[in-house]
């Protein structure tokens, strides 16, 4: 539950990498996730507030089937939580990918934090507190403008573009795969480039995984 709790500022940082779906029902939305938008609408979404440990979030689950609130744990659709099943941190922040190189960039940044917060949980470190409206900030940050994000820092003191925080990240953590995503084309950039410059039968072409 640290782990999930302390991830909550990295889900941000992951949708404005990942951010790849900008049309909605065949309009321009303006945004770079309109899926993240969107999907917000459905309870149980979004980034959680955080736990004060593991039988907290427990009891939550619990509540939350007991009052038929949800079928299952399957339905708490938080952008991180933790699994009580298989005791793993799930994150589900990004948007969908069809470059599954892209997916596994993702993936390898999620794996070195949590590594990398277990080892400071078992160092004793107290994390920082800070407020989820500020949370639900930066990822509005992320849906609106996607690679040309900017967000709140985790001590809530200032902001930081998005390329400064993949720079730092992928140096501290010994990766480089989000990097090479940063500094390719967002997938919302090119979805826009398609369909403008070949329409949406190309556009959805393009959007086939790559096999």
């Amino acid at each position: 539950m640290w782990i999930a709790n302390r991830l909550r500022w990295h889900c941000p940082v992951l949708l404005a990498v990942s951010a790849n779906s900008p049309f909605w029902n065949g309009f321009d939305t303006g945004l770079a996730s309109a899926r993240a938008k969107i999907f917000e609408n459905l309870p149980n979404t979004g980034v959680p507030s955080a736990f004060d440990d593991f039988d907290a979030f427990h009891a939550f689950e619990r509540r939350m089937v007991e009052t038929d609130s949800i079928a299952d744990r399957g339905e708490l659709w938080f952008d991180v939580r933790p699994h009580t099943g298989h005791g793993t941190v799930e994150v589900r922040a990004p948007d969908a990918q069809r470059d599954p190189e892209v997916s596994l960039a993702l993936a390898e940044y999620v794996h070195a934090l949590v590594v990398d917060y277990a080892e400071r949980y078992e160092d004793g470190e107290s994390p920082p507190a800070l407020r989820r409206e500020l949370l639900d900030q930066n990822k509005w940050r992320a849906i609106r403008n996607g690679h040309d994000a900017a967000f709140v820092d985790r001590d809530g003191e200032g902001t930081t573009p998005l390329g400064e925080i993949v720079d730092a990240e992928c140096d501290r953590l010994g990766i480089d795969g989000i990097r090479e995503v940063y500094e390719s084309e967002s997938g919302a950039a090119r979805q826009r480039r398609i369909r403008e410059a070949s329409g949406v039968d190309a556009l959805c072409a393009d959007l086939l995984v790559e096999t």
